[in-house]
């Protein structure tokens, strides 16, 4: 009788579970969708971040309203940084360490939350450093939520591998913070699973020895297609340099292949964005569109089936979610990581690069589209991305990690009883 009713008392608990992801998008909806399922099943959230990003989000559904409490802290001034700059997609690639600068100044009020509302645990990006130490003297539980997978994890090697300088040229090093967020948390969730890559989770467990939850790939829900920032799908124009972006045009042409191409609107860029000449020699068979468009809504559409990616996780998601062909051309940060794991899987197509100097041409970007998208030789490619939507787009399994997440929570002790 006494097992039981200790069962009973721990299926009661209400967990208080704070979030607080890094001031991007392509993060802050992740770290919302785990919020709804934790509300789902009936435990409390605090979603802490800025004004702005706040007001950015989607809707909630009016029941799961009540349990998400959204806590808006206003962003601190510091110079260089316009004040509506809240987010990475407000700031230029080259100024992301002033918003990394402005972010660590919210340890204060942060702090201040913590210390009224007393939470279970606090769930936290790798930007937030700083927030382990506090969670620790506040008696909260901490877990660190990866938006990288864990091939991408463990090539960044154990946190104690991290080198411990405090500051770079520009501020704290990214590899700084991450050995900090993973190496002083309880635990780590993955935005991953086991199922597509099980030798990685293995390997994370040992590098990190400490409790290692996927959490599911948390697809987006189609309804839910609000403006990226970091990560989209489409090609970052910030990120190619005038005579790329030409070749890629080009190369567009030259495949001969139906498409749809997003520009991101760089207010500050002199030059034209596309070649002269090209929207009306692709006319009828492509479109050209400056500025956001709801890249989830657009790639479930069935007439869809590539998209050409930096292979930012995100945008690896969201495409395989819907059985899309990935086309790869990674530019900066894991994306190259990516690209190498999920070719290994036989996923995909990357664009060939010049190994000397990193250049692609026009005749590089046409092969690859059409491999993926008309070739006989590409037909195992199309196959195999159509399977990986019973994976990726799976949102059942993800209810099943996250119980499993719950219940360590849970384990680790609860302050509030329903």
């Amino acid at each position: 009788m006494q097992r039981q009713a200790k069962m009973e008392k721990k299926e009661d608990e209400t967990l208080h579970v704070a979030m607080f992801p890094w001031l991007a998008m392509g993060h802050l909806l992740p770290f919302l969708n785990i919020s709804k399922l934790l509300a789902q099943k009936g435990h409390k959230v605090s979603f802490i971040s800025t004004p702005r990003n706040i007001e950015r989000l989607p809707k909630l559904p009016p029941n799961l309203s009540s349990s998400i409490t959204f806590v808006s802290l206003p962003l601190p001034p510091i110079p260089n940084l316009p004040p509506s700059s809240e987010s990475s997609m407000d700031v230029p690639y080259i100024n992301q360490q002033s918003l990394k600068s402005a972010f660590d100044l919210l340890q204060l009020p942060v702090t201040e939350f913590l210390r009224r509302s007393s939470p279970d645990w606090i769930v936290y990006d790798y930007t937030s450093h700083w927030l382990p130490p506090v969670a620790t003297e506040l008696g909260i539980k901490k877990a660190f939520f990866s938006l990288f997978n864990a091939s991408a994890l463990c090539f960044m090697g154990p946190p104690s591998y991290v080198e411990k300088t405090e500051e770079d040229v520009t501020g704290i090093s990214d590899s700084v913070r991450f050995g900090y967020s993973i190496g002083e948390s309880d635990a780590v969730f993955v935005r991953s699973c086991p199922e597509f890559e099980p030798e990685w989770f293995v390997l994370l467990r040992d590098l990190y020895q400490k409790p290692v939850f996927p959490t599911g790939f948390l697809p987006p829900p189609v309804s839910e297609d609000h403006e990226d920032d970091g990560d989209a799908t489409w090609a970052r124009i910030k990120d190619l340099p005038r005579e790329e972006l030409a070749e890629l045009a080009l190369g567009l042409e030259k495949s001969k292949v139906p498409f749809f191409w997003a520009l991101r609107n760089e207010p500050t860029r002199s030059e034209p964005l596309i070649p002269d000449g090209f929207e009306e020699r692709v006319g009828g068979r492509g479109m050209v569109h400056v500025g956001w468009v709801p890249q989830v809504k657009i790639l479930s559409h069935e007439s869809v089936g590539g998209f050409l990616t930096h292979c930012g996780w995100n945008s690896v998601v969201e495409g395989l979610g819907f059985g899309r062909v990935p086309i790869f051309l990674p530019v900066l940060n894991e994306q190259g990581l990516n690209t190498r794991l999920l070719r290994g899987k036989g996923i995909g197509v990357e664009i060939p690069r010049n190994e000397r100097d990193g250049t692609f041409c026009s005749d590089s970007v046409a092969d690859s589209v059409r491999l993926a998208m008309i070739d006989d030789a590409g037909e195992l490619k199309r196959t195999k991305a159509k399977m990986m939507k019973g994976l990726f787009g799976n949102r059942d399994e993800n209810i099943l990690y996250v119980d499993e997440l719950i219940d360590y929570m849970k384990s680790k002790g609860s302050s509030h009883v329903g």
